[in-house]
């Protein structure tokens, strides 16, 4: 298959992606990076935007797993799908059960989103009075959404959990469900692929048939004339 498929993502979601994309049978694949917006400033939406703008005139097909946190400007393409999701962490748990912890007034974190743990804090923008001052009047708890990847992620959660004045509880995910997620975008974009290959495959042999047809046409006119 000589044409890719480009996945964009916020940076947050993208080595939990990555991991699933690099341990699949995906060589036609290829993980695009977006700076993570948790704090919903739609200025930070322009660089994701004309990266996506750049690779519509590519013959890539491109797909975009937009959240809540993000309102995209981008011209419609027929190479260009956007997947929306209230939450990110849609990928890794069902829809119920992220909205669920949220109303229970859990903070959400994953792996992920913890090896960028400083550049978040630093966006909010608190100092560490004020950040426990905020946060324990909104928010009951840290939940860290444990998708499993490599690397030692407690450390950065007991300071986000210092930080933040708030204790954390631990919820194992692990990438199951993200698989079955970037498995169903991947397939689903082969499947529709092969058949627009079919499609134009049929249309090409249809327009030879049909040129054919025309010869032979003019053909039996000549030999009928030369006949008379």
């Amino acid at each position: 298959m000589d044409n890719k498929l480009l996945i964009y993502s916020c940076s947050f979601l993208a080595p939990e992606i990555a991991h699933v994309i690099k341990n699949s049978d995906f060589p036609d694949v290829q993980l695009m990076n977006c700076a993570a917006n948790c704090t919903k400033n739609t200025s930070n939406n322009h660089p994701i935007t004309e990266m996506v703008t750049q690779s519509a005139y590519s013959k890539s097909d491109m797909i975009i797993i937009n959240s809540g946190c993000r309102f995209l400007k981008i011209e419609e393409n027929k190479n260009i799908r956007e997947i929306h999701l209230d939450q990110g962490f849609e990928i890794f748990i069902n829809r119920e059960t992220v909205a669920h912890y949220i109303t229970q007034g859990y903070y959400l974190v994953t792996n992920g989103w913890l090896r960028m743990y400083d550049q978040h804090i630093r966006k909010w923008g608190f100092d560490s009075n004020t950040a426990k001052t905020f946060f324990r009047e909104s928010m009951k708890g840290i939940l860290f959404l444990d998708t499993t990847i490599a690397g030692d992620y407690m450390p950065n959660l007991i300071k986000l959990s210092e930080y933040m004045g708030l204790p954390y509880e631990v919820l194992p995910v692990g990438l199951s469900h993200c698989k079955t997620f970037i498995d169903s975008l991947v397939i689903n974009w082969r499947n529709e692929s092969e058949h627009k290959a079919l499609i134009e495959k049929l249309s090409v042999k249809s327009k030879q048939t049909a040129d054919y047809s025309i010869i032979f046409n003019q053909l039996e006119i000549l030999v009928n004339l030369t006949d008379e």
